[in-house]
């Protein structure tokens, strides 16, 4: 009778539909500038991944530490990168399908003399450690980076005047600028540039990318 009531039990849980409690959890890393940015490419990642039967879990940190957790394969991938960045981290491998633009302005002191593209060869200009965007301008315009932990610290430097600028994401940066009460930071609104952002997964899960694509371009062609 014992081996019967087991028998049956075995039985229901092999007729019970797979639910999200035994759905595999995938871990993301999230840098603070992307989630600021673009709040609902975490949401629409989500409801994609959910489609596949995966919940995900974000971890939150520097752009620096996301990247090197998610390249070694500590974490299954990224939420937003530019495309470039597999350069540094090689086991990353990119969803092809852009799920934003991020627009880069410069925000500088307000008493300054407003700096432009041409002007910025041998200024300071502070960023996050490892963003990327502000790596690859530096490379191109000449300026001189000088890396702070977050952009809260970069847009600090500019105001006490440590700093000639900061490089940021236009509408994240004004809302920054609001939340620190900085009196001193304004931007003038020239776009630096307009780049393109990718999700990107570690190698281990590359087989999940010709089933996220479509996916994915399926879920933004009917974003409002």
């Amino acid at each position: 009778m014992a081996l019967l009531r087991i028998s049956l039990i075995a039985l229901i849980f092999v007729a019970l539909p797979p639910t999200s409690a035994f759905a595999e959890t995938l871990i993301f890393g999230r840098d603070k500038t992307m989630r600021d940015e673009f709040p609902d490419v975490s949401t629409v990642l989500m409801e994609v991944y959910g489609q596949l039967g995966f919940t995900l879990d974000f971890q939150e940190a520097s752009a620096r530490r996301a990247l090197l957790e998610s390249d070694r394969g500590a974490w299954d991938g990224e939420v937003l990168r530019i495309a470039s960045i597999i350069e540094q981290a090689p086991n990353l491998r990119m969803v092809p399908v852009p799920l934003a633009t991020i627009q880069i302005v410069l925000f500088q002191h307000s008493e300054h003399p407003e700096l432009r593209l041409e002007q910025l060869r041998g200024k300071r200009i502070a960023v996050p450690a490892g963003y990327r965007i502000a790596q690859q301008l530096s490379e191109r315009l000449g300026f001189e980076l000088m890396e702070t932990t977050d952009i809260a610290s970069a847009l600090k430097m500019v105001e006490l005047g440590r700093a000639d600028a900061t490089l940021h994401g236009l509408q994240a940066g004004l809302e920054r600028i609001g939340t620190l009460n900085l009196a001193h930071v304004i931007t003038h609104g020239h776009t630096i540039a307009q780049i393109p952002l990718y999700h990107f997964v570690h190698r281990k899960h590359e087989d999940l990318i010709p089933k996220l694509t479509p996916l994915l371009e399926a879920r933004l062609k009917h974003s409002p």
